[in-house]
């Protein structure tokens, strides 16, 4: 056994060389300082938002206040103008013929106004249409037929006759004013005949009275004598007798007589009151029929009146609002920039009302207007530095421009259909507003598309790795 030991060969293990053993520390420091250098070493993370570049004040876009028609167009497209200057000047034909026309109406309004108040405080009116000239000739022939009637009442006054009625009037109203007396002196002259006749027949019936008592007596004192004795005749007697009987008959006939004239007296009478009283109703009939007509003339008057002042505020108002379009007949610009998107080419040119005519990019600095999406907006604030990059500058080769994120928007935007995402929009501030082309500075424009990388905060390398690592195995679990 001893001896077959001895027989195998020998092993003999040498030391690795110096090279080796240098490759293997020094891959071994390599890793550990990799690790870390990864751990303290930081990198900046960014948050990429694209958009473009805007005038810090927003575009202003001009609109036609009213519609009209182009006469003449003062600047082109491209154009760099000043504040107030001329930009379109619309035909103010039509506008013109508007105000025009409301000063006109409103002129008319308020002279008739005026024939209105002339004619209530009882002035008659110059001028007027004719309709108004015969309301108010209506109106004057009622007050003077008022007049009138009240003198036919009344009598005439000394102090308006002359002045109020004409010669016809007077006439007519001493006409009138004889009539009246005229029944009335008829009337009483009628009852002076009637009484004058009830006096006759009094004295008549008196008479009869006592002829009639004396025939009486007489009969009763000769029937003794013509029944018994026969003193005297039956012929007499029976003529005695008769003319008795004839007193008796006129007795009655002058009673009723009497009683008639009496009564036919008081029928004179009334005659007469309803003569003067019949008179004055009828007239202060009319003069109160008169009178309702003057007062719907002048209820009338004054609802014109009234409508009229109603209409004029109306067309104050109208032309408050032409003489400012015809203002805006002249479009100027509201701020210093460059006319874009101009419409009209041409005069004749119609524009609508409140139809864009044209823009105009304010002269201002330029900002970035970007949009973040919602995944990004987490660990974004304010005050954030920017890298922009102008995509139509390559920034490998005329670089980037240094920026601050201004403003942050508090919700999201709906996607559009420009922009299908939900976005937050954010405002960035640039340092400069050109950039160095062959040596040449060359100004940004509105409207170039850019791309701005926002540093939102130091991240170790060595995260990155593990979240690369973290990512890798919850796909592998995720795996089916």
């Amino acid at each position: 056994m001893k001896s077959e030991s001895f027989s195998q060969p020998s092993v003999i293990l040498e030391r690795p060389a110096l090279w080796s053993r240098l490759f293997v520390w020094l891959l071994v420091s390599s890793t550990a300082s990799a690790i870390f250098w990864a751990a303290l070493a930081k990198i900046d993370q960014t948050v990429v938002a694209t958009g473009k570049l805007e005038p810090n004040g927003a575009v202003k876009e001009i609109k036609a206040p009213t519609g009209g028609v182009v006469r003449e167009i003062h600047v082109k497209d491209g154009e760099a103008v000043k504040k107030d200057k001329l930009l379109i000047t619309f035909d103010p034909t039509a506008p013109e013929a508007d105000l025009n026309s409301l000063r006109q109406v409103r002129s008319s309004l308020i002279q008739e106004n005026q024939f209105y108040d002339l004619a209530i405080e009882g002035k008659k009116p110059l001028v007027g249409s004719s309709d108004l000239i015969a309301l108010l000739k209506l109106r004057a022939d009622l007050l003077s037929e008022n007049r009138y009637y009240q003198a036919l009442i009344n009598g005439p006054n000394p102090k308006t006759t002359t002045t109020e009625f004409n010669t016809n009037q007077n006439k007519l109203l001493a006409a009138s004013r004889a009539e009246v007396r005229s029944k009335v002196t008829a009337a009483r002259l009628q009852i002076q005949e009637l009484e004058k006749q009830r006096s006759q027949a009094q004295e008549e019936l008196a008479t009869a009275k006592q002829v009639l008592t004396v025939n009486q007596g007489i009969l009763k004192r000769i029937t003794p004598l013509a029944t018994g004795e026969g003193a005297i005749s039956q012929i007499q007697y029976e003529r005695q007798k008769q003319d008795v009987f004839t007193k008796q008959g006129d007795v009655r006939r002058l009673t009723d007589e009497v009683k008639r004239l009496a009564i036919a007296i008081d029928h004179a009478k009334e005659d007469l009151q309803n003569t003067v009283a019949g008179s004055q109703r009828d007239i202060l009939s009319r003069v109160a029929e008169n009178q309702k007509k003057i007062s719907e003339i002048d209820t009338q008057l004054s609802r014109t009146r009234l409508d009229n002042k109603k209409k004029i505020a109306e067309i104050d108002a109208q032309i408050s609002k032409a003489v400012q379009s015809l203002q805006y007949q002249q479009i100027k610009a509201p701020v210093n920039g460059i006319v874009f998107d101009l419409q009209p080419r041409s005069p004749g040119f119609v524009v609508g009302e409140t139809q864009a005519i044209m823009k105009i990019v304010p002269n201002e600095n330029l900002v970035a207007s970007v949009y973040l999406t919602n995944k990004d907006i987490g660990f974004v604030r304010e005050g954030m530095t920017v890298d922009v990059r102008v995509d139509s500058f390559p920034s490998t080769e005329f670089g980037s421009i240094k920026g601050k994120l201004i403003s942050l928007g508090s919700d999201a935007l709906a996607p559009t259909q420009e922009r299908q995402f939900y976005a937050f929009p954010a405002t960035i501030e640039l340092e400069r507003q050109i950039l160095s082309v062959n040596g040449k500075p060359i100004s940004l424009q509105s409207g170039m598309s850019v791309n701005a990388s926002i540093i939102v905060r130091k991240r170790p390398i060595l995260s990155i790795l593990t979240d690369l690592f973290d990512k890798q195995v919850k796909g592998i679990e995720s795996m089916r």
